[in-house]
This record gives C-alpha cells, sequence and structure tokens, in this order.
C-alpha cells in the first residue's frame, strides 16, 4: 500500500502538469502588441530596460514599451517586466524597410493596457552606447508623460516668443536641443515660407528663402525673433518644462524663455516676474517694445505670459526662476495694449528698438492719457508711448535692415520729442535734459531718461 505522502506528491504533479492550471509564466501566451508596425530584421541592438517610470512613478508590469527612432519609426518592442526589467531587440533598416541606422538614438513610447492610450517618454542612458550598433548592448530608464499642446500665435510682422515645453524626439536630430529648421517647418520651406527671418540673441539667423541656417539649435531656456509675411500660429508637442528650473542669463543683453503656464506682472509695484533677480536688471523689455527698469520704479509691461520671450539687460551673471501664480491674476492696463493715441498711431514695429523714458515733465501738467511721441529728422513717427503717473516710457524704432525700405531711424540718428495732451487736442514740442544715457540719439536697445520740458 502507498503511502499518503506519495499519494499527495502525484497528485500534485497532476495539478501542475493539468492543461490551463500552470503557474509558468513564460508558457503564457504574449498579450496582443499595440506596437507591432516593425521588422525584425538580421542586424539589431539589444536595450535593457531596468526603469520604467511615468512622471517618476513607477509602473506595474503589463505596460507595452515601443522604441523609436528620432524620426519617428518603430523598430522593437517588448512587455514591461516590473521583477526583471524588459529586453528588447531594435533592429536595423534593410532593404526598403527604414528602421534603425548606425549612430541613431533611440526613443520610445509607452501603451497603457487599461487606459488604452499611448504616452511619450524621455529615455536615460543607465551604461552603455548611447545609440544604435549592430550587436550593441545599453540599459536605460524610461520615464512617460502626457504631451501638451503649446499654440503660439505670432502677429505678422517681428515677434519676441519662446516656447515652455521640450518637444517631443521627431523635432531633434542632436543631443543639445530641437532643431532649428525642424521646430520651423510647418511655416513652410524654402521660398513658400511664411517665415521671413529668425534672430536669436547672439545675431545668429536663419533665412528659409536663401536656403540658411546659422541657428545650430532650438535652445529652450531662450527667446527668438521671428519676422512673418502673415499672422501664424504655431503648434508643438512636448513635455512641460518645470516653471521653477532657473535659466542662465549671462551680464549684459539676452532673450530669455518664459515658461509658467500661467501670466505674471511687471509692473512697478512687484516687479514679480523677475523678482528672483530684480536688484541685478538694469532694463528687461518684450517683442512690442514695452519696458521695465526697477532703479527708476518704471514699468509699462503687460503681464508676461506663455509663448512670449523677453529681453533683459543685467549687471552680473543671474539665475532667473519664475515665482508661483499670484492668489489674483493680474489685470492688463488698457493704456498699456492702445495703439492710437489722438493723431498718432504707434509705428512699425521693425525689430530693433531703444528705450526712452521721460521720468518727469517741466512745463507741462501730465495727465494720464496723454501722449509723447519720437520723430525722425524727415519727420517720420518712429515711437509713441502714453503717459501714466507723471512719466511716459516709448520704444523709438530703428530700421529695419532686412528690407529695403526705411522704416525707423539709423545707428546715431537723432530725434526729436513732441506732447499732445488728451483734454486740449494740442499739441507741444518737447525738448530733453538727460538724466541717464546718450540723449535723443538712436542705439541699439539704448535706454535714455530725460526730463521733458515743454516750450
Amino acid at each position: 500500500m502507498k503511502s499518503p505522502h506519495f499519494v499527495l506528491i502525484l497528485f500534485t504533479l497532476f495539478l501542475l502538469t493539468a492543461p490551463g492550471c500552470t503557474d509558468n509564466i513564460a508558457d503564457a501566451p504574449e498579450p496582443t502588441r499595440h506596437f507591432n508596425d516593425f521588422k525584425e530584421t538580421p542586424l539589431s541592438h539589444r536595450l535593457k530596460v531596468t526603469e520604467l517610470t511615468f512622471k517618476g512613478n513607477p509602473l506595474a508590469s503589463g505596460w507595452e514599451i515601443g522604441i523609436y527612432t528620432w524620426s519617428g519609426i518603430l523598430a522593437g518592442s517588448g512587455f514591461w517586466n516590473a521583477d526583471s526589467g524588459t529586453g528588447i531587440d531594435v533592429f536595423e533598416s534593410e532593404g526598403e524597410i527604414t528602421q534603425f541606422y548606425y549612430g541613431d538614438y533611440f526613443d520610445a513610447r509607452l501603451w497603457d493596457p487599461i487606459n488604452r492610450q499611448i504616452y511619450y517618454s524621455d529615455v536615460t542612458i543607465l551604461s552603455g552606447r548611447d545609440s544604435w550598433i549592430n550587436n550593441g548592448y545599453s540599459e536605460i530608464g524610461i520615464d512617460g508623460y502626457s504631451a501638451r499642446e503649446l499654440r503660439v500665435k505670432l502677429a505678422a510682422g517681428w515677434n519676441l516668443m519662446s516656447i515652455n515645453i521640450k518637444p517631443i524626439k521627431i523635432m531633434f536630430s542632436r543631443t543639445d536641443g530641437p532643431d532649428f529648421r525642424k521646430m520651423l517647418t510647418q511655416m513652410g520651406t524654402g521660398s513658400v515660407s511664411n517665415l521671413l527671418l529668425a534672430k536669436n540673441e547672439r545675431g545668429l539667423f536663419y533665412v528659409p528663402s536663401r536656403g540658411f541656417n546659422g541657428i545650430p539649435y532650438w535652445n529652450i531656456s531662450e527667446g527668438y525673433q521671428l519676422s512673418v509675411d502673415q499672422p501664424f500660429e504655431c503648434i508643438w508637442l512636448g513635455r512641460e518644462v518645470e516653471v521653477n528650473d532657473s535659466i542662465n542669463i549671462n551680464r549684459g543683453w539676452n532673450m530669455i524663455a518664459y515658461y509658467p503656464t500661467y501670466p505674471l506682472s511687471c509692473d512697478s509695484i512687484s516687479f514679480l516676474a523677475i523678482s528672483s533677480i530684480e536688484q541685478n536688471v538694469i532694463i528687461t523689455k518684450d517683442g512690442k517694445g514695452r519696458f521695465a527698469i526697477p532703479t527708476h520704479r518704471f514699468s509699462n509691461m503687460i503681464p508676461w505670459h506663455e509663448g512670449q520671450g523677453y529681453q533683459i539687460n543685467v549687471s552680473s551673471t543671474s539665475y532667473q526662476n519664475y515665482p508661483a501664480a499670484e492668489a489674483t491674476a493680474p489685470q492688463l492696463n488698457s493704456m498699456d495694449t492702445l495703439s492710437t493715441f489722438g493723431p498718432w498711431t504707434t509705428p512699425i514695429n521693425t525689430g530693433n528698438n531703444m528705450s526712452v523714458l521721460v521720468n518727469e515733465f517741466v512745463g507741462i501738467v501730465p495727465t494720464n492719457g496723454d501722449a509723447v511721441a519720437a520723430f525722425s529728422r524727415n519727420n517720420r513717427l518712429v515711437g509713441l508711448g502714453h503717459v501714466g503717473s507723471g512719466r511716459a516710457g516709448l520704444a523709438v524704432w530703428g530700421d529695419d535692415q532686412s528690407t529695403g525700405a526705411v522704416e525707423g531711424l539709423s545707428q546715431s540718428e537723432s530725434f526729436t520729442l513732441r506732447y499732445w495732451s488728451a483734454a486740449t487736442n494740442e499739441i507741444d514740442t518737447l525738448s530733453a535734459i538727460t538724466i541717464q544715457g546718450d540723449g535723443l540719439s538712436y542705439t541699439v536697445d539704448g535706454l535714455t531718461v530725460v526730463r521733458g520740458i515743454g516750450q
């Protein structure tokens, strides 16, 4: 007679080998692949995914990982195993099949099987090669995120703009940052592009019609000047930049990005948008020439907002950190957005200007809503600003060298000021006593502070 222990062992073996009763995961059927549009070619590079997170939080087993080229081509996939990690072979191009080539970088997308949704991600090389090679091996970490769509509206003419997302990898061709041409291809290419000219803070430029680009990559922390032939809305997709990320600002002039998704005031009371570096700021201004000078407690700037870039001149190297949103959203001063005062209309934005602050008036009783205008020797209107709290700030515009027409002042050209009274509709000539700067002589990005004297 067989012992009870022997019978128990036989019964257990029967259960473990019975169809449908196995606990061996390796023998279980693989889930249906979502990322399946690729071909297994003879040559491959092995990736071992050892970390998989979503916005820094670890993910459970079962998520699918698709490995893409930076051009957005799928070349391999696998299912995440939170206990042991996941090995994925990514395959080379072959014949008419385009996948990886030698030296291509890795991108990844994630499939959430429960919510049935694809997410973009950032790939970090933990060890091994950072790019594809046959028989190569790399360990990587992947962090998924919900991509955000950023829309930036550009006006006809010159704009100073920036982005507050890190674009998806299809916009990249190098590790430093997004490819400048790719970022603006949506505006057209060559002679059919709506983009006429783009410039960065160092004067490097891109001219699509000439097929020339001197800007190697898009630095997300910088602002850019774009000249377009008609209104255009740019759309990008990517990972939202952290609001409190520092922006390195070098001594002198810079064009910086605006990271928050919410507006911040930059008025003469708090200068909140630049509060982290206020003590180092000589002047800051937006793409329309509105400016703020903390040492004179002056600002005619509207609240800073996403999509815009800002010029800033600092006395020493600084690190800009944007503060949290205000408890009450900042309000626009309607005067700061008007383009017409009495007989004068704001002159054309030529892409370069200087700032003039009439810090006090003598012989005139200034009233909110009055205006000060700048005129060239040929009687061309080249600057316009309104009076507020007994002072007036105006951008005086230089000539746009990228056009054949004369729209503004040349370097060192002198100009005059005139005062318009809203109450009497009369115009008075202003003479000026210089308090700071080089007086009424045009200098790109110059700053002049004067005392205005009525005639």
